[in-house]
């Protein structure tokens, strides 16, 4: 029977966002895809191996016997420390045997042997090194001006590590522009550099599901390749699919693709289309086909950075993350999004973000994220918070005498938020629906509430300042969904 050879790529996220510069980010991404795919193919360099899943950051193969298997880590571990220093990866060949007919679950199965190579990895993990040790800082040694590694030599008058020399180097690659430019559909104008941008933004997506959600009692490893496949060529189509809907024909897509991993995704975008590209995503590729046929293969989930480009870039990586997994935590039974604008850089923390929009003595949350989607919620559904969130940006862009809602209200009611308390918030409220007839029809039609907060299971959220503060970032809706006419 056959051997299982796993490789790893780990703490893969350290190493995309330990750059200073997008430029960094790219080319950390261009070599994390070369780790489970060119690489592995110039590796397998004839033998007989098969590679299973080929993915960035990861790969799977099958090898005839344990001696081919030997060589093919021991090539692949050359290639890799030559060409992508500082990343850290590892293979691991089980002493099991593989069957890549037998179910999933078999004793030689594809799971099962699986399992074990993931054990063997955090074994070898244990006893060995950290990638970032391979590069100690000595007194002598002039530091990077990219990163905290020693420089290694000078490049246009910088100084530069091997790990940043190899990340400028995949950037500028053939190789990594052409595997940019496929992620697109054709006739796509796409702007890579992002330049002249007032707000950056980063979404990361991910899928929530169990550890075999494409497997099932009878399926076969082979099959489950298959499947595997089938859903990374699905991450491409929705991906491309949104970029076109996101930026309209004619117009040149400010966004540059970090990861498309099926539906894991992070991407580097014009800040002002950040929340709209992530739950076009989230829909699209739930929508697409071949998740459709396999029901459990779990629910996806995004978190969305969005800041100025001064702002500390692995900073918002940081946030990105932190809202990834807060979109993640939320998302029980369907999608679910999370996301924050860095208006003030105060807290960059989630949790002190939050923290701040508390109120526990009231009982009362400021904000309604992480929003479900495509399921009704009362305090947290994403529709009726898009809703709001369009209403105020076609209020923003009315006339001053002919506002449905002035936008001096809408702030006064945002001062009175932090200022006092609910009960009276809610009168402040009730004389703003009183008197702007026009704003109250399209808040009732889209909580559907009279009242500033929502209650459910005791406690209360408003909708209210993630809509104003999200509306900059929203596409105003035509005029006749704007409600009626101009307030008392």
């Amino acid at each position: 029977m056959a051997r299982l050879i796993v490789i790893e790529t780990l703490d893969q996220e350290a190493y995309l966002f330990s750059g200073s510069s997008l430029r960094d980010v790219v080319g950390a991404s261009e070599l994390v895809q070369k780790i489970g795919t060119s690489f592995v193919q110039r590796a397998i360099d004839g033998a007989a191996i098969d590679a299973l899943v080929s993915a960035p950051g990861m790969a799977v193969l099958s090898a005839d016997t344990a001696d081919t298997a030997k060589g093919f880590i021991e090539r692949w571990s050359e290639i890799v420390v030559e060409n992508a220093p500082g990343v850290d990866a590892l293979a691991a060949c089980p002493e099991a045997e593989f069957d890549i007919n037998a179910p999933l679950e078999a004793k030689n199965g594809y799971m099962t042997v699986f399992r074990d190579a993931q054990q063997k990895l955090d074994r070898l993990r244990a006893d060995r090194a950290l990638g970032i040790c391979r590069f100690q800082r000595l007194p002598v040694v002039a530091p990077c001006d990219f990163s905290a590694f020693p420089a290694a030599e000078m490049l246009g008058g910088r100084c530069v590590s091997r790990i940043t020399r190899a990340k400028i180097d995949a950037s500028q690659s053939q190789e990594c522009k052409d595997r940019i430019a496929t992620l697109f559909g054709n006739g796509q104008n796409v702007q890579g550099d992002l330049e002249n941008l007032q707000w950056l933004g980063i979404v990361r997506t991910t899928v929530r599901g169990p550890e075999n959600r494409l497997g099932g009692d009878n399926v076969a490893g082979r099959q489950y390749r298959e499947r595997l496949e089938a859903f990374a060529a699905a991450g491409r189509d929705a991906f491309a699919r949104t970029v076109s809907e996101t930026w309209r024909k004619g117009e040149r897509a400010k966004i540059v693709p970090v990861l498309v991993d099926g539906g894991n995704i992070v991407a580097v975008l014009d800040g002002r289309r950040a929340i709209q590209f992530a739950t076009r995503f989230v829909q699209n590729f739930q929508q697409h086909p071949t998740f459709q046929q396999h029901p459990a293969a779990g629910i996806l989930c995004a978190g969305v950075c969005v800041a100025k480009p001064s702002f500390p870039f692995s900073a918002s990586c940081k946030l990105a993350a932190e809202l990834l997994q807060s979109a993640k935590n939320a998302a029980t039974q369907t999608a679910a999004i999370d996301f924050h604008i860095l208006y003030d850089s105060a807290a960059t923390s989630l949790a002190d973000i939050r923290e701040k929009l508390t109120i526990a003595a009231e009982h009362a949350r400021l904000t309604s994220k992480p929003l479900i989607m495509g399921t009704a919620s009362t305090t947290h559904d994403y529709e009726r918070f898009r809703r709001i969130a369009q209403a105020i940006a076609a209020f923003k862009k009315q006339t001053a005498g002919s506002r449905t809602l002035p936008i001096s209200q809408a702030y006064n009611i945002r001062e009175a938020l932090f200022s006092q308390n609910r009960e009276m918030q809610e009168i402040l409220w009730g004389y703003l629906m009183k008197n702007y007839q026009g704003f109250a029809g399209i808040w009732r039609n889209a909580v559907p509430a009279q009242t500033l907060y929502q209650e459910e299971n005791n406690v209360y959220v408003t909708y209210f300042l993630d809509a104003l503060e999200a509306s900059e970032f929203f596409e105003a809706p035509d005029a006749a969904q704007n409600g009626g006419g101009q307030g008392a």
